[in-house]
């Protein structure tokens, strides 16, 4: 691969729920070809992986296995050959539980590039991104910190899937209790459901390449449904909710200016004088200038309330509770083997199908409750009834007739979308390319669970890939490029274009191959990244600099 020219990068961006591979060797196994698939056939020149729940589930007992994790990518000579600069950003302290979020960020340069920085939360200067280095991402204030654990990651005798391969140069780690070029944040405890911490937060790295505009790349994990009972009592969901002020932190601290880079002369370099007023602790100012990356389990999910609505459209539940008290256990949608099925979605069945109007999307109360049957002492259906289940409910529970084929087949791809808008509340800060995949979660958990998604939760679209305006402004179009009127594009129609022209590819990997129970998402892409205009400089006192500096290390110690 020739050296980039005209600052044209070409990035492959993944993100990946990896918290199965950990319990399970041989879906690592599988998650890892299809990851060396896609970076031999490809090459880029930027891979960003972003991981979430690192070390498994059970992190206190799987935690150990991620080492084997990254020696498997960092070890294969067919992958690593030609990418001698490697950051690995881990965040594995389990044990301080008021801090650990089990993100994990893997940055491969490739050596076509040049002069390539990462910024420095403490420094507030870029520092050369120079040989292959794994970080552990702990806290100022965090002794336990895992850096100083067991694991020595120089692995220089690390093995590979060639024996004929020569194994890559040693991999270097930082001594020391705060990785400087990441900002790692997890949510405060009042956006926590419940009030209970769990593994959820954020983790972002700046970048420069050949000294052109920055770059922001996060890593976020945002809070799960832990009930499909309460998740269908409204819309929204009160996990909507609590996931939609959780993205509004998250983005309020990402937009925040960084202090600005002192120089050897202890001058503030400025790129212009809008950036001055920026970076004015008392300007305030939304710092949407920087192109942003942001990608992860946002754990979005299909409005639950509307999509049972949809399915059982003129059916009643039957309500099956606890013996000793009136918990609602599950709700059981029946239907008579003679009549029509499946309200506006396409689905095979012996009983064939109707075709109806999409709903409003207006507000309403749990799907066709008012004249449900209670039914607490069925444990099941009788035969001579006539009668089969539609969908079952339950706290963990969700089953309905041909779930795969209906949540997978591309012909119900579209009114599965309609359903999907926790987005919506961000579309004037974030934007997507249009989805054409089916929903990344919930898959199987086992070696045969490439194509069915789990009985569990409502088949969504947990893992994205998000940007704002000026990342959407970077991504180069050949076509856009040539055609100056283009320019003007608003970001919807610039999305649409780079998308139809197929300047960009958006997908699940390992569609039909077994990869834990979120399959990745990537998008492939090229960044054109604009050189700023020569810097100004600004005297400010050293005391100004000094509690910039303080501000961004209290801000990365959250």
């Amino acid at each position: 691969m020739s050296r980039t020219n005209d600052n044209l990068i070409t990035c492959m961006l993944i993100t990946a729920n990896v918290g199965t591979i950990f319990e399970e060797s041989t879906l690592l196994e599988l998650w890892f070809q299809q990851l060396k698939s896609y970076l031999i056939k490809i090459k880029p020149q930027l891979v960003a992986i972003h991981c979430q729940e690192v070390g498994g589930k059970n992190y206190e007992t799987s935690m150990r296995n991620v080492s084997n994790f990254t020696d498997k990518i960092l070890g294969d000579q067919t992958i690593i050959g030609d990418y001698s600069r490697v950051r690995i950003f881990l965040d594995e302290n389990f044990q301080c539980l008021e801090k650990f979020t089990a993100l994990g960020s893997l940055y491969l340069i490739h050596d076509s590039v040049d002069n390539v920085k990462l910024y420095n939360f403490k420094t507030a200067k870029y520092d050369l991104v120079e040989g292959r280095n794994i970080f552990a991402v702990s806290d100022k204030d965090d002794v336990r910190a895992a850096t100083n654990e067991k694991r020595n990651i120089a692995s220089s005798n690390a093995a590979t899937t060639n024996n004929d391969q020569v194994s890559p140069p040693p991999l270097k780690q930082k001594t020391t209790n705060l990785a400087e070029h990441v900002e790692k944040v997890k949510f405060p405890l009042e956006l926590f459901p419940e009030c209970r911490w769990s593994r959820k937060g954020f983790m972002r790295t700046r970048w420069l390449f050949n000294d052109c505009q920055p770059l922001d790349l996060v890593n976020i994990h945002l809070f799960h449904d832990a009930s499909n009972l309460v998740a269908m009592r409204a819309t929204p969901s009160p996990y909507a909710q609590n996931r939609q002020k959780a993205l509004e932190y998250a983005l309020e601290k990402i937009s925040k200016p960084l202090a600005i880079e002192v120089n050897s002369n202890n001058n503030i370099e400025l790129i212009n004088s809008k950036e001055v007023q920026q970076h004015d602790p008392n300007s305030g100012g939304y710092d949407d200038q920087v192109p942003l990356f942001i990608f992860g389990d946002f754990n979005f999910r299909l409005d639950t309330n509307r999509v049972i609505q949809r399915i059982t459209e003129g059916v009643s539940p039957v309500v099956k509770k606890r013996s000793d008290s009136d918990e609602v256990l599950e709700f059981v949608y029946h239907r008579k083997t003679s009549s029509v099925t499946i309200s506006g979605c396409d689905c095979d069945n012996q009983s064939g199908s109707k075709k109806i109007n999409a709903d409003n999307g207006n507000e309403s109360s749990t799907p066709n409750m008012n004249s449900q049957r209670d039914d607490s002492n069925s444990n099941h259906i009788d035969p001579d009834d006539g009668e089969v289940v539609l969908m079952t409910i339950g706290k963990k529970l969700f089953d309905c007739e041909n779930l795969d084929e209906m949540f997978r087949a591309a012909k119900n791809t579209e009114w599965l979308l309609e359903l999907d808008n926790e987005l919506d509340s961000f579309k004037n800060k974030l934007h997507e390319f249009k989805i054409s995949f089916s929903p990344s979660y919930p898959f199987k958990e086992d070696e045969t669970g490439g194509y069915s998604y789990m009985k569990t939760r409502c088949p969504s679209w947990c893992d994205r890939i998000l940007f704002n305006s000026a990342g959407n402004r970077i991504i180069y179009g050949k076509n856009l490029e040539d055609d100056t009127s283009n320019a003007t594009l608003d970001n919807e129609k610039r999305i649409a274009l780079l998308q139809s022209q197929g300047d960009v590819i958006y997908r699940l990997m390992g569609n039909s191959v077994p990869m834990g129970d979120h399959k990745p998402v990537l998008l492939y892409c090229q960044l054109k990244l604009n050189r700023p205009n020569p810097p100004l400089k600004c005297n400010l006192t050293n005391s100004a600099i000094a509690e910039s500096s303080s501000g961004l290390v209290q801000s990365t110690a959250m």
